[in-house]
């Protein structure tokens, strides 16, 4: 009998290591797909027009503007441009920005939430003839981390500016994306000239009058505190409608593969027995790497 358990063991030792395998390679190489010349503008920069990047107004820019102390955007992303996404995990979504005469160093913190919705752009409000934003939970962003903008490290360059998703984000592709950018700042004393640094744009005259973006800018007020507002959800003078969509870029993988393998179903009245990958039998599991067998079920348990 412990020579059965011992093979079993065994050989889900196999199945699940390359069950691992096979997950950390599917992690190790990412996909992608870029909405607008991502990689071209990378490499060739502005080539000093405006069919490129944002500094025609306050707050037209999305996702945001390191010369303002708060900025926020939302932006749409339709299925269609999405198709290469569905059914995959989204682990990171870079923007993209040139640095023409930004010196200082700014602090900001970055949140970003990801949603799927039915609209594919924004919808006005007859009544008060303004446009809305769609809501979301501020309380669960799906990317949060600090941020330093260096203004000396990064004059004359394009710059790649990553929102990392640190729960990727399942995109089923039956609905078009959200995604929201919140930039807060505090205590940033120096400044510069908002069109100083621009962030790269699709320029696409449909795009601009479907409403795919809108934003936010304040020196005053958060994005959340508009959020939080009786004001909310309707445009105020801080925000910027008829926003074109920055050039993006998304990085997807395939759905993930779940850590624990079952070789078998079994009554959850079964007693349940612990064991070490070498198949000594314990009584009190406690941190580690288990074999988990109730009945005829066997899985691989990290406590």
């Amino acid at each position: 009998m412990q020579k059965k358990i011992l093979l079993a063991f065994m050989l889900f030792g196999s199945i699940a290591t390359a069950g691992v395998q096979a997950q950390t390679n599917n992690e190790q190489k990412p996909d992608s797909i870029e909405i607008g010349d991502f990689t071209k503008f990378m490499d060739e920069g502005d080539s000093g027009n405006n069919d490129r990047t944002y500094f025609d107004g306050i707050p037209n820019f999305a996702p945001g503007c390191f010369a303002f102390e708060y900025t926020g955007s939302q932006i749409i992303y339709t299925k269609d441009e999405l198709q290469a996404v569905a059914g995959k995990e989204i682990t990171a979504i870079k923007y993209l920005y040139i640095n023409e005469g930004g010196f200082a160093e700014r602090n900001f913190k970055v949140k970003a939430y990801l949603q799927e919705i039915d609209e594919n752009k924004f919808v006005k409000n007859e009544d008060k003839n303004k446009y809305e934003y769609f809501d979301f939970d501020a309380t669960l962003p799906q990317s949060s981390f600090d941020y330093t903008f260096s203004g000396s490290d990064s004059y004359g360059q394009n710059v790649e500016f990553k929102l990392p998703i640190e729960e990727p984000f399942f995109y089923s592709g039956k609905k078009n994306l959200l995604v929201t950018v919140v930039v807060t700042g505090g205590d940033n004393s120096d400044s510069f000239n908002y069109s100083d640094v621009r962030f790269f744009k699709i320029k696409d005259v449909k795009n601009k009058f479907d409403h795919r973006a809108m934003t936010f800018a304040s020196d005053n007020r958060k994005f959340e505190a508009f959020h939080e507002s009786a004001e909310w959800p309707i445009d105020t003078k801080d925000t910027g409608v008829d926003v074109d969509q920055p050039v993006t870029k998304f990085i997807f993988r395939a759905k993930s593969i779940p850590n624990g393998i079952s070789t078998a179903s079994t009554s959850v009245d079964t007693p349940v027995e612990w064991f070490t990958p070498s198949g000594v039998r314990v009584t009190n599991p406690s941190r580690g790497i288990f074999i988990r067998k109730q009945g005829t079920s066997i899985s691989k348990v990290i406590l």
